[in-house]
């Protein structure tokens, strides 16, 4: 029986080595594979990653499997792992005991441990801290009575100078620990626990205790365990920027492969991606679209069938690939009936399968490869296929010998098994498709010896491969899930509690690399209490890698699981509004009401009740439902008024403000601001101040006020450096660009751009620094420096194009048209205008679709491109009457009027002009109202009647000089000099 090797698929082999062939520098390209389970996707795989290899590709590979559905980016960790010793994807801050003092209930120190790479605690401080314990524990805990001995009390916490301590007394013993960073809750229970255990061990010593250190040796290294805990702090989703967060870890993933490739190239394989996790597929698009400047191909495989139905993505990222970037797909069918005949032949060892064999096969499998090979397996195994004489001969009718599934194969396949054998591939199939050989003989007494040979049996009858030293594979992903699927529910159970608690105690050091894996496991029993702390936890871990979707699983399941056990958790309010959190944060606003609702019926706290009423009106003004939100945020503020919790009143009244600005009644938003402001002030929390100006400035940008707006942003970047908010800072920062922009203090601007362009570099916000380059730009052009500006823009644009902003990149398109357009480069000007559209057109922006149109037939004009003009300025009149885009409604009127005024239609071409103007002023829009003037001057010229056309020239110039747009100003300075100079 040979190896199974790539039987037929010339036409795919074909394409791949094209592929390879076509890798260059900046040449780097995208394949997908895809095809049913055990069409041969796998095998495929392998092909190219051989010939990548023999090429001097680096090659890393990652595998997605059903066990790892809510690990966030776990196949990409696998395919990266070699690249650095550091955890790539890990963004926790945790806390725990940098010092842990064992003190006798007289005050003696027994043993000390200090975590810190720093020098411990000097002996004055030691000394002084240890009498402000000795006397914070008389206090607080009854003293020390007669007869010399402290009476038991509870848990206390002492801050001394900058030192936190936590303080955990026993009968005989008491604990202090100086903690490091934020205090955990599980700080204190495993303090008490520690406590418990050491005076049960050594209670009779402790009890009459004569002060040898050396009786009481023992309790070091369980001080030294404690010390070697980690505390994880729970991230604050407040002010998180989901997308940004996301992108700083793609980049890092993109950097690392960038970097491994610049030597000979390198192969990213992504095997299975219908199994990918959340995280994972929302970086598919970015690491195609940015490795294509890079001589690095990117390979990914998935199962049609697994990716339709509700609630799956993948479908909808690869449609997003195909239109947004491109990739060479590959779909694999069955064989055809030569190559099947190939397969079957490369089995035997060359030699021909009867003729039966083969019409059967085809009828029966298709074609599959996989349902192919473990056929003609399972009946040389059985003895129904054997070789006499050179010959392969059926001993049976293959009617009667055939599986007609690969359940049926696969569980005849297992029958000829032996029991032991049986038992340790439903082990590994609990452990998933790929296992660790020393995990899966900690489940049984086996002898190593024969454990080994068990494992050998099922590796030379193609059930396991082994991969590394270490490591075993189930040959077949289907394989894998046939055995797990044919389990009952409760062996299911079972299997998992026992790989849970295997892995558990192989991991009692630490078991943060391991704690997805026992949330999966304890998930998935009736060990109800384990369940549900890890899944907890897990939820936690993944929250704080910005993986809500995942998180959102594993709290999911811990809801479950305390539902399905009817566990008493005091923990179910705060579960249900992080999941609430997680929910509001992915978008998922439907889902985050219900889990708010549920936890307002659980408690009734005021605070609380007043804080999710509001986070509930907050979903609903996500999503435009105004008179719902202000419903909830009434209900909040009357709450919170009650118990005094200004503050909150006050960012509630920020809320509210934002719908009144939403809904144009800008004075009310200037009201609530102002009021969110001064609670906010009450408070002295400066971050929460320097949100409140921030707000107030935008209502001013609306009251066309921007001096005061400025003023706002200035003392929003006050607050927001005294409170070290660096994300804060660079927003405010381009603000202030902005407001200086407008204010026609150029230099300034700049300053404040260059400001926030540095720290979003720091903070790697990639969509800011698009952002700010593009404002910078702006700048430039309207200072008249074209070419600076340019550069500026395309420096913006490859950000843009790195992020796959559409929008962005559509906008920073028309930015550069408008550029040439000054320049009077006109055909640079169109052409940058149709890329705005098709990107456009792409991110099916109606709006922005609408203006792209208008624009075009603006620069078709001054082209003479008549019938273009007219058209384009059609599809965008109509597209804007629909929609009520009054901005682009003023801008269309006014082409509408230069069209009639071309074809001697004056009093239409005037009744245009007026429309527009009237537009223009409604919305406030000096560039508008002067670009209407213009127009009407030059409508004016064709009439012959140059004194008209000066007045509108005027009031043009007048309209540009105030609003300080020096490019636009000099165009008609000049134009109306051209009138002068031929009058």
């Amino acid at each position: 029986m040979g190896k199974v090797d790539l039987i037929g698929r010339e036409r795919e082999r074909s394409l791949l080595i094209d592929v390879l062939n076509s890798l260059g520098e900046k040449n780097g390209r995208n394949v997908i594979i895809h095809g049913e389970a055990g069409i041969g996707k796998s095998t495929l795989i392998e092909f190219l990653e051989d010939e990548a290899e023999r090429r001097g590709l680096a090659v890393f590979k990652g595998e997605c499997t059903e066990q790892e559905l809510a690990e966030p980016y776990s196949p990409l960790e696998e395919a990266l792992a070699p690249l650095t010793d550091e955890v790539l994807f890990t963004l926790e801050e945790f806390s725990h005991f940098s010092e842990i003092f064992l003190i006798s209930n007289v005050g003696l120190l027994i043993a000390n441990v200090s975590t810190s790479d720093e020098e411990g605690i000097d002996e004055d401080i030691l000394s002084s801290m240890l009498t402000a314990v000795q006397d914070f524990v008389k206090d607080s805990f009854g003293g020390i009575g007669d007869d010399g001995e402290a009476s038991k009390g509870g848990l206390g916490k002492l801050e001394y100078k900058d030192t936190k301590i936590l303080i955990e007394h026993g009968e005989l013993v008491y604990i202090a620990a100086v903690t490091s960073g934020e205090e955990h809750p599980d700080m204190r229970k495993d303090l008490r626990k520690q406590v418990s255990q050491i005076e049960e061990m050594y209670f009779d010593i402790l009890a009459d205790w004569d002060g040898d250190l050396d009786k009481l040796s023992g309790t070091l290294p369980m001080l030294h365990s404690l010390g070697g805990r980690k505390y994880r702090v729970t991230r604050n989703l407040d002010d998180v920027d989901l997308e940004i967060e996301r992108l700083k870890v793609q980049t890092r993933i993109h950097e690392l492969i960038m970097e491994a490739s610049r030597e000979n190239g390198l192969l990213l394989i992504l095997d299975d991606i219908h199994w990918a996790d959340e995280s994972t597929m929302m970086a598919l698009p970015f690491l195609a679209r940015n490795i294509l400047n890079d001589r690095i191909l990117f390979c990914m495989s998935y199962r049609p069938e697994e990716i339709e139905g509700e609630g799956k993505s993948l479908g909808q990222i690869l449609e997003s690939m195909a239109q947004e970037i491109g990739y060479l797909e590959i779909g694999l069918e069955n064989l055809d009936e030569e190559s099947l005949e190939g397969l079957v032949r490369h089995q035997l060892g060359g030699g021909d399968a009867p003729e039966e064999l083969l019409v059967k096969l085809k009828e029966e499998t298709g074609g599959n490869p996989f349902f192919t090979i473990e056929v003609v397996r399972a009946l040389v195994a059985e003895g129904t296929l054997v070789e006499e004489e050179d010959l392969w001969v059926m001993k049976r009718s293959p009617k009667d010998t055939i599986p007609t599934s690969v359940v049926e194969l696969v569980s005849r396949r297992l029958e000829a098994i032996d029991v032991d054998s049986l038992r340790l591939i439903e082990s590994g199939a609990v452990l998933g498709r790929r296992f660790e050989e020393p995990v899966l003989r900690s489940g049984f007494s086996f002898t190593e010896e024969y454990a080994s040979s068990l494992i050998h049996h099922l590796v030379e009858v193609n059930i396991l491969d082994r991969i590394g030293a270490q490591e075993l594979r189930f040959q077949h992903a289907k394989i894998q899930e046939v055995i797990y699927s044919g389990m009952s529910d409760r062996w299911k159970r079972m299997l998992h509690r026992q790989a849970g608690e295997i892995i558990e105690d192989n991991n009692r050091d630490d078991i943060e690399p391991v704690l997805f894996k026992l949330a999966y496991h304890f998930g998935r029993t009736k060990e109800y209490e384990k369940g549900i702390d890890y899944s907890i936890s897990a939820g936690y871990k993944a929250t704080n890698n910005f993986a809500p979707r995942e998180a959102i699983q594993f709290f999911d399941r811990a809801v479950a699981l305390i539902e399905e056990g009817q566990v008493e958790e005091k923990r179910s309010p705060e579960i249900l509004e992080q999941l609430g959190d997680l929910q509001e944060l992915d978008g998922d606003y439907t889902n985050a009401f219900d889990s708010y609702e549920k936890v307002l019926t659980i408690i009734d706290e005021p605070s609380t009740v007043s804080e999710l009423k509001m986070k509930i009106g907050r979903t609903f003004q996500n999503q435009g439902s105004y008179d719902q939100a202000v419903k909830y945020y009434g209900e909040a503020i009357e709450v919170a008024e009650s118990i005094g919790e200004n503050l909150l009143k006050a960012r509630i009244n920020g809320y509210l403000g934002k719908i009144h600005l939403r809904k144009g009644d800008y004075d009310s938003a200037l009201a609530l601001q102002t009021e969110y402001l001064k609670e906010s002030k009450l408070s002295g929390e400066k971050r929460e101040i320097g949100q409140a100006y921030m707000g107030l400035g935008v209502v001013y940008v609306q009251l066309r006020d921007n001096q005061m707006a400025v003023d706002s942003w200035k003392e929003a970047l006050k607050c927001f450096e005294e409170a070290g908010f660096d994300q804060g800072i660079a927003y405010v920062n381009d603000n202030l660009g902005v407001g200086h922009f407008w204010l026609g203090k150029y230099e300034e601007a700049l300053e404040y751009y260059g400001k926030s362009n540095e720290i979003m570099s720091k903070l790697g916000n990639v969509k800011g620094m698009s952002s700010v380059l593009n404002n910078m730009g702006v700048l430039y052009n309207d200072l008249g420096q074209h070419e600076k500006c340019l550069d500026y823009f395309r420096r913006s644009l490859q950000l843009k194009r790195k992020i796959g902003d559409k929008v962005g990149i559509a906008n920073i398109y028309n930015n550069i048209a408008e550029a040439y357009f000054l320049m009077g480069e006109f055909g640079k000007s169109l052409n940058n205008h149709e890329l705005n559209l098709e990107m456009m057109e792409k991110a099916d922006d109606t709006w922005g679709i609408a203006q792209a149109l208008s624009n075009m037939a603006e620069v078709e004009l001054e082209l003479d491109m008549i019938s273009k003009a007219k058209e384009h300025s059609q599809r965008s009149f109509e597209l804007a009457e629909k929609h009520s885009f009054t901005d682009i409604l003023a801008y269309d009127y006014m082409l509408m009027g230069t069209l009639a005024s071309l074809e001697g239609d004056y009093p239409t071409a005037d009744r245009y002009f007026a429309e527009s103007l009237n537009f223009a002023r409604e919305i406030e829009e000096d560039k508008r109202i002067a670009m209407a003037h213009r127009s009407m001057a030059r409508s004016y010229i064709r009439r012959g009647e140059n004194q008209e056309a000066l007045d509108h020239y005027s009031m043009a110039l007048k309209v540009l000089e105030k609003a300080q747009m020096e490019s636009l100003t000099k165009i008609i300075r000049n134009e109306m000099q051209s009138i002068i100079d031929k009058s």
